[in-house]
This record gives structure tokens, sequence and C-alpha cells, in this order.
């Protein structure tokens, strides 16, 4: 099972590699070594293995372009692949692929920062952000060792995006108002899809094979609506594993959605959500 999914991860690393834009060196500042610190827009020349971080952000309001290229980490328990503890807003970091770091792209305390044609495989949690009005899309965050995709912030967005083969959760939400629309998230460890906030948005996304839940969703006010999850919750094959589960204290959850073949043979709760 496990090296299917390295397997699978890999595949869609390839592919989302091939298809993403490259700058060919232009829009800012070359990078050819690792642990370099940028404040302007910066594109990175060619694959590199690191010691250490592997691009810091130094500045805010900066594209960062992977440029289709491989940052490789060693394997250090607090490295990031590319590092933005420093809380800088407004950046982006794009088309490129992290690997065996603790972390692909860190942001703390940043809010507008966007993520985008990024593939995050091998590694402890592909992508860690905080802040406000966070942004991942068309991204792969798959074969980690925690969990795919963290957004803890308010007014989040996750679309067009791929979190498999995760032993943790495929997607976690930690922020009001978050948005999640056409997402993959399937064969996680945990739940595929994991929130904790009020009106969160959940749509056209597919969540199966994840070892607990598909979709499992704390707060109020939260829309549901056109997602698939089928087959979750036989890592333990206890009867308690939902296509959605969705916990409300005073508004309860909208939408109309398919959960079949579940472990839970309830297959949603509420049950009209699907």
């Amino acid at each position: 099972m496990i090296v299917q999914r390295i397997a699978l991860a890999a595949i869609a690393a390839a592919m989302l590699v091939a298809v993403a834009p490259e700058a060919k060196g232009a829009g800012g500042v070359v990078i050819m070594f690792c642990g370099v610190s940028v404040s302007t827009n910066a594109v990175l020349g060619q694959d590199l293995n690191c010691v250490g971080d592997g691009i810091v952000v130094n500045g805010m309001g900066i594209t960062i372009n992977l440029n289709g290229h491989t940052l490789a980490g060693d394997g250090g328990v607090s490295d990031n692949g590319v590092d933005n503890s420093g809380g800088f807003d407004k950046v982006t970091v794009k088309n490129g692929v992290v690997r065996n770091f603790q972390v692909g792209v860190y942001a703390n305390n940043a809010d507008h920062f966007s993520v985008s044609t990024v593939v995050a495989s091998g590694i402890v949690f592909g992508f860690r952000l905080v802040g406000n009005s966070l942004s991942v899309a068309s991204s792969n965050a798959s074969g980690n060792s925690g969990n795919g995709i963290e957004l803890v912030g308010n007014t989040a967005s996750a679309r067009s995006t791929i979190a498999v083969g995760n032993d943790a959760s495929g997607i976690f939400l930690g922020g009001e108002g978050d948005k999640v629309t056409g997402v993959t998230v399937s064969g996680n460890g945990s739940n595929g899809l994991f929130g904790t906030a009020d009106s969160v948005s959940v749509k056209s996304s597919t969540a199966s094979g994840n070892g607990f839940s598909g979709i499992v969703l704390e707060g109020d006010a939260i829309q549901l609506k056109s997602n698939k999850t089928e087959a979750n919750g036989f890592a333990i094959h206890d009867l308690s594993g939902m296509g959605i589960s969705i916990s409300a204290v005073s508004e309860p959850p909208k939408g109309k959605n398919v959960a079949r073949g579940n472990d839970d043979p309830d297959q949603c709760q509420p049950a009209y959500l699907c």
C-alpha cells in the first residue's frame, strides 16, 4: 500500500510539473544556491540538494518561481523548502517541486500568502501556512508523513488541488470562512478533509479511500455542495468511518452531496447532506 501511494504521488508530481509554465530565468534574481534569503522576485535556476532551508523569504509582495525545478532537503527536523517564518505578507510561491524537508512551504502569520502549481512530496508536512487569506491552487501534496496541507487562518482557499497518500489528513482547515473547491483528498491515513471553524464551504470535491472519514468539519454555518465521498473509514473497519461528518453547535450545515460505500452505513451526519 505504501509503495502504491509513493508511486501515485510521483506520477502526480511529474504530471503537474510537466504542465506548469516556466519563467526561463526571467522576472527576478536567479537562485543557484541553497539557503538564499530573497527580498525581491526570484527564480530558481537549477535543481538544488540542500542541507538546511532551501529558500528564505525576506520581503513582502514578492514572487518565488521555482521554474519547474526541485528543491530537495536532507530530512533535517527544522528545515523548510521555502521558509517564510518571518511572516512577510503577499508572497507567492509557484511552479516546482519540494521534497525531503520538515515542511515543503512554510508561512507563519503571513497574510495573502499563495502557493500555486507546486508539488510537495516525501516530506513531513507538505504546505503549512498560517495567516489570513491564504491560497493553495493547482498544487499537489502527496506521500507525506504528516498532513498534506494545513491552512490556519480566516478566508483561506484551496482550489483544484490534490492531497493523496499522506499518513495523517489530506487537508486541515483552521479558519472562519475557508473555501475549498475542486480538490481531491484520497488514500490519506486519517481524514481526507478536516476542519474546525465556522462558515466553511466545500464544493465539487472528492474524498475517497481515506483511513477515517472523508470530510469532517466542526463549526456552524457550513456549506457542502456536489461533493463525492466513497470507501472511507476502513483503516480500522469498526463501522465508524463516514463519508461526511459535520458537528454544529447552533447553525446546521447546508447542501447536497454523494456518499456511498463508506465504513459507517449511515454514510453522512446529518443524513440530509447526502
